[in-house]
């Protein structure tokens, strides 16, 4: 995923032209390598700045599979969140609530 100085999406393996450079044509998030795939999608599931990244992705890759992705990226990346911080806030309340009941049984 390039794009050249006008903002206009370009192939990524063509060669380098005058108006394009290595370094200032990619977006810092992208799916190239493994690390940059990860963190793309942490920012995905964190809600935080995806929509750039999804019209990044779009005008590339363009059609109906980039919004499915993503979409369904957002949807079950945000209820996987939401469930894992479910789970932590409901075993910490089970855990209280056996403190209060050993507690209750000495007094």
């Amino acid at each position: 995923m390039r794009f050249n100085r006008k903002n206009e999406p370009i192939d990524y393996f063509s060669e380098d032209r005058n108006d394009t450079s290595l370094k200032f044509s990619k977006p810092d998030a992208n799916f190239d390598n493994f690390w940059s795939a990860t963190v793309s999608i942490f920012i995905v599931f964190a809600n935080d700045y995806w929509s750039t990244i999804y019209f990044d992705h779009y005008r590339v890759v363009g059609g109906l599979g980039s919004s499915f992705f993503f979409i369904g990226l957002v949807v079950l990346g945000q209820m996987v969140l939401f469930n894992l911080f479910l789970a932590i806030l409901l075993k910490e309340f089970d855990e209280r609530s056996l403190i209060q009941e050993e507690q209750e049984k000495k007094n």
